[in-house]
């Protein structure tokens, strides 16, 4: 069960938790945490989400709600705590709200749902009841990945975080769903990296500790998502026998420019005002790291996303937080690769758009050409294919060794 969680901008927030069968036990001197989170939508007008719409204020501006998932874990952090760590791992409970109303602002009111520290962990407890506490939060935490996976992702004590985006991802079939012919990828939620700073003022401590009031981790999205509706334009039969109907490849997002939009980078939640996000840098130190790929060429071809004529794919990527793109730019493209009876074609797209950093950006009339007749055949299938395609994205049709010859 997903549990729904208000969209936020501000990074402080104190609430009451209601006592329920829900809330966690604590050991004394413990500390219950809470959590909610969305994105703010960089398309006024875009109505997706990944969960609930949010209704527009007066100006137009909306949030994009964020799904929490049961088992979700997020890594928080107080460097005044009294453990020796000054870290914990929490679980997100299986408990759901409905958001509430949005005010003038724009900010969505709901209940926070409860975090449970990880069984292996020990709670982050209270320390000088005498001193404000700072607490950062970090979505996912490390332990989510696997080990290769997490050697770049940590949320320090005092409030940095490191994560990554891959350079090249691979389409599972778990991650897609199929009504009437169209398609939506769902990206992995893992690296839509998330922040919260929240501080308990020193002469509220002592109440919180007392009294369990709670304390409220309201995050952020730092990485910028980019949601794709890709539709097919009309597919031809071309000879008897085919089907009209095209295969996806690969999906990539690049910038010509070269500007990193994927790999290392590196937060300092420290720098996060009660309007603002934190400051970010890329670590690509002598790297390039300017294209995410998406490739589905590991499934079956009885699990590929096969679109007929006028159907649509749903995709999303998740950009690194110190990338941003001017108004009707030529740097930022999209590149579709697909088959088409065994041939192997490209379609390039500029996408021209602003793209702020932290932001949800919605692109919905990307429209393949009609194909009504074949621009390539099985022998010359090279020759409609973009001139910067990369090899390792190519799925060569033959036989491994079709190009030999009998002596």
């Amino acid at each position: 069960a997903a549990i729904s969680c208000a969209a936020l901008m501000t990074g402080c927030v104190e609430e009451n938790f209601e006592q329920n069968n829900k809330r966690p036990q604590l050991k004394e001197g413990e500390i219950l945490f809470g959590a909610y989170a969305g994105f703010e939508d960089g398309n006024a007008k875009t109505r997706t989400s990944y969960g609930d719409v949010s209704d527009l204020d007066d100006n137009g501006k909306g949030h994009v709600i964020i799904n929490w998932e049961a088992n979700d874990k997020l890594e928080i952090a107080c460097p005044q705590a009294s453990n020796q760590t000054k870290k914990a791992v929490y679980i997100v409970t299986e408990e759901k709200y409905t958001a509430g109303s949005w005010d003038n602002q724009g900010d969505g009111k709901s209940k926070a749902t409860y975090l449970t520290r990880e069984s292996s962990e020990v709670g982050l407890q209270w320390g000088d009841l005498a001193t404000a506490h700072t607490f950062y939060a970090m979505y996912p935490a490390s332990t989510q990945f696997s080990t290769e996976e997490s050697a770049g992702i940590s949320l320090s004590k005092d409030g940095v975080i490191t994560g990554y985006l891959p350079l090249n991802q691979t389409v599972s079939t778990s991650s897609i769903t199929q009504t009437n012919g169209n398609y939506v990828v769902e990206p992995d939620m893992r690296f839509a990296y998330m922040v919260a700073k929240t501080v308990i003022p020193k002469d509220k401590v002592a109440n919180a500790a007392k009294n369990d009031t709670g304390v409220t981790l309201s995050f952020m999205p730092i990485v910028t998502a980019l949601q794709f509706d890709i539709t097919a334009g009309t597919i031809g039969v071309v000879n008897q026998g085919t089907d009209n109907v095209i295969a996806i490849n690969s999906v990539q997002l690049f910038s010509e420019s070269g500007q990193n939009i994927s790999g290392e980078f590196s937060c300092d939640l420290n720098t996060i005002s009660s309007s603002g996000y934190p400051t970010c840098v890329d670590r690509n130190t002598g790297s390039v790291n300017d294209r995410i790929t998406m490739t589905f060429n590991a499934l079956s071809p009885s699990e590929k996303v096969v679109l007929g004529s006028g159907k649509k794919m749903e995709i999303t990527f998740f950009v690194l937080p110190t990338a941003s793109f001017e108004d009707g730019n030529s740097d930022l493209k999209l590149q579709i690769m697909f088959t088409l009876n065994g041939v192997v074609q490209t379609k390039t797209v500029t996408l021209g758009k602003e793209i702020q950093a932290h932001k949800k950006y919605y692109f919905r009339n990307l429209t393949l050409p009609d194909l009504t007749t074949l621009n390539a055949t099985a022998s010359n299938w090279f020759g409609s294919i973009d001139d910067d395609v990369l090899v390792n994205q190519l799925s060569i049709p033959g036989a491994g060794n079709a190009a030999s010859s009998a002596s």
